[in-house]
């Protein structure tokens, strides 16, 4: 079922996860402009574009950078948030 149901969806930065990165609901907001173009950036190197799989999860999981792998958990999160008030 992951397998099917990831490799669907191809990765994109959009509005909607840049203000979940700035007010989540669970866990700190990210107010800096700074810290946000750090992590859009990360995004657009690392994932922007490419399908959710498997193997992106393992390399994610294996990156040396732990904000790539922030990044990729609160995005991995916003399908569980969105929609709830």
């Amino acid at each position: 079922m992951l397998e099917t149901e990831l490799e669907l969806k191809r990765l994109e930065w959009t509005r909607g996860f840049e203000e979940y990165l700035r007010s989540p609901p669970k866990g700190r907001p990210i107010a800096r402009e700074d810290t946000i173009a750090y992590y859009r950036n990360l995004f657009k190197r690392h994932l922007e574009g490419r399908k959710l799989s498997r193997q992106l999860v393992e390399e994610v999981s294996e990156s040396s950078n732990q904000w790539l792998r922030v990044v990729f958990k609160a995005l991995r999160q916003l399908p569980l948030y969105s929609g709830r008030d």
